[in-house]
C-alpha cells in the first residue's frame, strides 16, 4: 500500500483527488527524526506545537523560530472533512473506478482518440 514503505510519502487532498479537503495534504513517515523536522518546518519553523501552547499545563505564547519554515499546516476544518472521507475511502475509490470504467468503455471505439492504458482486468469494466 502507498504510504507503507519508503522514508516519506506525501498525499494530496486537492479537489480532484479521491479524498479531498479542497487543498492541503498529508505526509507520513516512520522516521522519528524526519517527523520532528517536519513538525518544525510545517509552521514557519516554530519549535512548539501551536495547539500545545494553549493546552499545556502552563500555557505560554513564548516560542522560538529555529529554522526558516513554511506554512504547511492543514486547517482543523479541512482535516475533519478529510477524516470523514477517510472512513469512506474504499467506497469513494470504487465509485471513481466505476466512472473511469464507464468512460473507457463508452469512448473505446472513437477514432483518433488514444485512451490511457489501464491495468485493470476487463472483467472489472462491467
Amino acid at each position: 500500500m502507498v504510504g507503507s514503505f519508503g522514508e516519506i510519502t506525501c498525499f494530496s487532498f486537492y479537489a480532484k483527488k479521491t479524498i479531498t479537503t479542497g487543498e492541503g495534504g498529508m505526509l507520513v513517515t516512520d522516521d522519528e527524526e524526519l517527523h520532528r523536522r517536519v513538525k518544525i518546518m510545517r509552521l514557519h519553523g516554530i519549535d512548539r506545537d501551536v495547539w500545545n501552547r494553549f493546552t499545556a499545563a502552563k500555557p505560554s505564547w513564548e516560542y522560538d523560530v529555529v529554522a526558516p519554515g513554511f506554512k504547511y499546516n492543514l486547517p482543523d476544518l479541512a482535516a475533519a472533512v478529510g477524516l470523514a472521507q477517510l472512513e469512506r475511502a474504499e467506497v469513494l475509490r470504487r465509485e471513481r473506478e466505476r466512472c473511469a470504467c464507464f468512460y473507457l468503455r463508452e469512448l473505446a471505439d472513437l477514432p483518433g482518440l488514444d485512451l490511457p492504458v489501464v491495468d485493470v482486468p476487463d472483467a472489472d469494466f462491467g
